[in-house]
């Protein structure tokens, strides 16, 4: 007869391995899922590098005054170190691109950048995002649906397995900066809310 210690220890064993198959069908489900989403967020870090070629900011910096060209993440990464990967010894005005990491609107005040990516957590709080780049030449980028009707400038929205490019040209004029026409042809300009 077996004793209750070596009953509970093959229970324990059967819930260990029970566990472990529960996990490996999950990570197998989640896979093909998690894939996508990864192969969806380096495209967009390469489109969204690639805007510092096709935008024009107002004026080129001094050379007392040059600080590097920064492209700035406000609320949750959905990149993780894709882009840092994508921006790798790249240049913009004779200066590396830096990546810069925002949790907070002080954060953004304080240490502004070139290009602020806004993540859809972070949507909550676009208003006070969009009132304090205002004044400066940021171009302001996104991936939610209604982000350039509602003020932001870019939006790198995905249809049809495809990243669709959507431009909001008042935006962009107000701020100062100048979208290349050739961008201009690839992509959906869409007006802003009144």
């Amino acid at each position: 007869m077996a004793t209750p210690s070596l009953i509970c220890l093959g229970l324990r064993r059967m819930c260990a391995a029970l566990l472990t198959i529960i996990l490996l069908l999950t990570c197998c489900c989640a896979s093909p899922c998690v894939a996508k989403q990864i192969e969806e967020y380096h495209v967009k870090a390469v489109f969204l590098f690639n805007l510092v070629h096709f935008v024009t900011w107002p004026a080129e910096p001094s050379a007392a005054d040059l600080s590097p060209f920064s492209i700035g993440i406000y609320g949750e990464d959905p990149f993780g170190q894709v882009l840092d990967n994508v921006i790798k010894g790249e240049k913009k005005f004779d200066t590396l691109i830096v990546v810069k990491r925002y949790g907070n609107l002080e954060e953004l005040r304080t240490d502004p950048c070139n290009i602020l990516f806004v993540s859809a957590k972070a949507m909550s709080q676009w208003a006070q995002i969009r009132a304090l780049i205002a004044a400066s030449a940021i171009l302001s980028v996104s991936d939610v649906a209604g982000f350039p009707e509602n003020g932001g400038m870019v939006n790198l929205l995905k249809s049809d397995q495809r990243v669709q490019i959507e431009i909001n040209r008042t935006a962009v004029d107000e701020a100062g900066l100048a979208v290349s026409a050739k961008l201009l042809t690839v992509a959906r300009l869409v007006p802003r809310k009144l």
